[in-house]
């Protein structure tokens, strides 16, 4: 199934460009010109990604962004702007729960690539959420006993705390995405490892 994207944005060259080259590498794109359409669509349809504009004729990108996570708090957002401040992307990033916040006229490969990421990182928070903390943990611990490295040299390998990598072992904390992916490196394993059956 291919991943849907919708496009909030008022200025129709923007979202025709956007939904060319989002169909050409593989995902279903829509365009909405308001950010009160964008709402409205988005209670009716599922999508998996917005692209959503900071300046739009009816709200402004951070009043649709807090409705939108009214209804629906894991959908990722990527925020464009042509009029970008360090207080405006700290609040969307932070207080909103935005994804990226991409300037414009943007490099269309670097959203790509922002978007790609966006999606992978979801996929791995399901898959963590589904697989269970403790499974990861036996996984983890055996590898490291399998490749005969101490707890001591894998935390210096990763850059991870000691005492951090035995509670993850023993299923007690739950890591972070980076924090999964820098410990993948270090075992020099791919991080779909710890998920595979």
């Amino acid at each position: 199934m291919k991943n849907r994207i919708l496009i909030i944005d008022d200025d129709k060259d923007v979202c025709e460009v956007l939904k060319r080259n989002l169909t050409r590498y593989g995902y279903e794109a829509s365009t909405v010109l308001s950010g009160l359409d964008g709402i409205e669509k988005l209670k009716r349809n599922r999508f998996d990604l917005i692209i959503l504009d900071l300046k739009l004729p009816d709200l402004y990108g951070t009043e649709v962004l807090k409705e939108i996570r009214n209804f629906n708090k894991d959908i990722i957002v990527i925020i464009l702007t042509g009029y970008p401040s360090i207080e405006t992307a700290i609040d969307t990033l932070k207080n909103n729960r935005a994804s990226d916040y991409i300037r414009k006229p943007f490099n269309i490969n670097y959203l790509r690539i922002a978007i790609q990421k966006e999606l992978e990182n979801r996929k791995i928070k399901k898959e963590l959420r589904l697989v269970g903390i403790l499974e990861i943990g036996r996984k983890a611990k055996q590898l490291r006993l399998n490749k005969a490295l101490s707890l001591d040299a894998l935390a210096r390998k990763s850059s991870l705390s000691k005492s951090f990598l035995s509670e993850f072992e023993r299923g007690k904390k739950f890591p972070r995405l980076d924090t999964l992916q820098r410990l993948a490196k270090a075992l020099e394993v791919d991080i779909h490892f710890f998920f595979n059956k």
